[in-house]
């Protein structure tokens, strides 16, 4: 299952700097943003607010009676815990210059009960807009950071 992350970017003003390296630099950021998801926001989706704060669908009251008696919880989509334990390992963060991509090797979420409109994959891969705006943030001034060094000199025209 993938998790796919992208940030709007846009630069004013000459860089002094070859495209592999300002390619790299964006590589390196969005590899740091996938990290961030994995180890702060990820948790949040095994948690009853999670489950309000990504829009999950509302499980049937039978489903949320037989699931706290045989396993003594309602978290979201957490039964036995096999799921949880998984996402918690990254198969692979692939960043690109224009975008990220986290791997969570969870195939459950992939299956849809029937008769269901529970899409578990979906609920796990939303990303919630507070959470892009901190990305964004993290992004510009990470990447603006790195490449004050690499600003063309001003020059003057005669």
């Amino acid at each position: 299952m993938v998790v796919g992350i992208n940030v709007e970017l846009k630069f004013d003003g000459a860089l002094a700097l070859s495209r592999k390296k300002f390619n790299d630099t964006l590589k390196q950021e969005y590899e740091e943003i996938g990290l961030t998801w994995h180890k702060k926001h990820r948790p949040r989706h095994f948690t009853l607010d999670g489950a309000r704060r990504y829009g999950y669908a509302k499980r049937s009251r039978g489903y949320n009676r037989s699931k706290k008696r045989q396993f003594g919880h309602t978290l979201p989509l957490v039964k036995t815990g096999k799921s949880r334990a998984r996402a918690t390992q990254i198969s692979r963060i692939k960043p690109t210059r224009t975008n990220v991509s986290v791997s969570v090797p969870v195939r459950t979420f992939n299956f849809r009960p029937a008769n269901s409109n529970v899409n578990m994959r979906k609920e796990f891969s939303t990303i919630a807009r507070d959470e892009v705006q901190v990305y964004e943030r993290q992004f510009k001034r990470n990447v603006e950071r790195k490449l004050q060094g690499f600003r063309a000199p001003k020059q003057r025209i005669k």
